[in-house]
């Protein structure tokens, strides 16, 4: 939830910057991006006006977990983002990081 309202809030670069482990990939529906595109994607996207989780899971795994979860998200003046998420995470030991994130949209008839 703090990434949405890192994204919400206009800071979601500066909060992925620190999230993100140096060799973490986010597959998205257009390709496979790297951290640092990951972040320069995020300083250059509008901000998200709301978003809501649903169906949130979490997974248990030695050193790590992987949250699932189905998102809704709108900017100003554009239609719903509906999607199905997971991302993975390590404990670093100084912390969690973000090792993957994958986003599946989910095809819908209302915006």
């Amino acid at each position: 939830m703090e990434g949405w309202e890192a994204l919400v809030e206009g800071t979601g670069a500066a909060f992925y910057q620190r999230l993100l482990a140096d060799d973490a990939l986010v597959v998205l529906p257009m390709g496979v991006l790297s951290k640092e595109q990951t972040v320069a994607a995020f300083e250059q996207a509008t901000p998200w006006g709301e978003y809501r989780m649903e169906d949130v899971r979490c997974t248990a795994l030695p050193r790590g977990g992987i949250l699932t979860y189905r998102a809704t998200a709108r900017r100003p003046g554009a239609p719903a983002y509906v999607a199905w998420m997971t991302s993975a995470y390590v404990d670093e030991g100084g912390g969690w990081r973000m090792v993957l994130h994958q986003q599946t949209p989910v095809e819908t008839t209302t915006g």
